[in-house]
C-alpha cells in the first residue's frame, strides 16, 4: 500500500504550503495528479506522469514563483517540454498519414 500526500486546503492556503522557512507552490500538483496515468517502469516500479499540458502549466506555476533563483533552469525545461509537445504532435500526425 502506498499513500501519497499533497499538502492542499489549510495546510497550503492560497497553494502555498509551509514548513518551518521553507515553502514551496504546490498550485496545480493536485490537479495534474489525479489526471496523471500509471506508467510501468518495471514489474516493481509503477509511476503516475501527468499529461504534457499540466506540466507545462506547473512548470510556468515554478518558474514564476522562483524566477530569481531558477530563471534559466526552469526556461530550459520549458523548452524541452515544448520541444516534447511538438515530437508527439508530429508522431500523430506521421502515424496517421
Amino acid at each position: 500500500m502506498t499513500s501519497i500526500f499533497f499538502p492542499s486546503g489549510e495546510l497550503a492556503p492560497n497553494g502555498i504550503f509551509k514548513v518551518g522557512e521553507r515553502s514551496w507552490d504546490v498550485t496545480g500538483h493536485l490537479e495534474s495528479f489525479r489526471v496523471a496515468e500509471l506508467w510501468e517502469l518495471d514489474s516493481d516500479a509503477v509511476v503516475k506522469i501527468p499529461p504534457l499540458h499540466c506540466m507545462l502549466g506547473l512548470k510556468i506555476i515554478a518558474w514564476d514563483t522562483r524566477h530569481e533563483m531558477y530563471f534559466d533552469k526552469d526556461a530550459e525545461d520549458f523548452h524541452k517540454l515544448l520541444e516534447a509537445g511538438v515530437r508527439i504532435v508530429e508522431e500523430i500526425i506521421f502515424d496517421s498519414e
